[in-house]
């Protein structure tokens, strides 16, 4: 199976109430959008923070992570206490997850978005 031009999935995440989570944690942590953002990764910057921050972006779960190594915080921890509890509790695997390179972050990602479009009954066959 190859992963080509995958869409990123659209679920109804609260990303304002992420964002204001990330804000929170950033703040405690003394950290500006930009120290934030260079934990993180080369390719974030703080125009990317403010915009997770101010909930007009979505991230990919890989990001997510990172977010969360970032600020010493737990997955459970950025979810807004509106989040669904079978969403809340996805945290189990996301310590392995961190401790994947970039390649392979991209591969598990690809590889969620591959067995929910097979889950889902309007995608079979594709």
């Amino acid at each position: 199976m190859k992963f080509t031009n995958f869409e990123p999935i659209s679920v109804n995440i609260d990303l304002e109430g992420i964002g204001k989570k990330i804000r929170i944690f950033r703040e405690k942590r003394g950290l500006t959008q930009e120290q934030l953002a260079n934990k993180i990764s080369e390719t974030c910057d703080a125009r990317t923070i403010s915009r997770y921050e101010n909930g007009e972006s979505e991230m990919r779960m890989g990001r997510y992570i990172e977010l969360c190594v970032a600020l010493e915080v737990t997955f459970n921890d950025l979810l807004p206490d509106n989040t669904l509890p079978a969403v809340a509790n996805c945290s189990s695997s996301y310590v392995k997850y961190c401790r994947l390179n970039e390649i392979h972050k991209l591969a598990a990602d690809h590889v969620i978005n591959a067995l929910y479009l097979e889950q889902n009954s309007s995608f079979k066959g594709i």
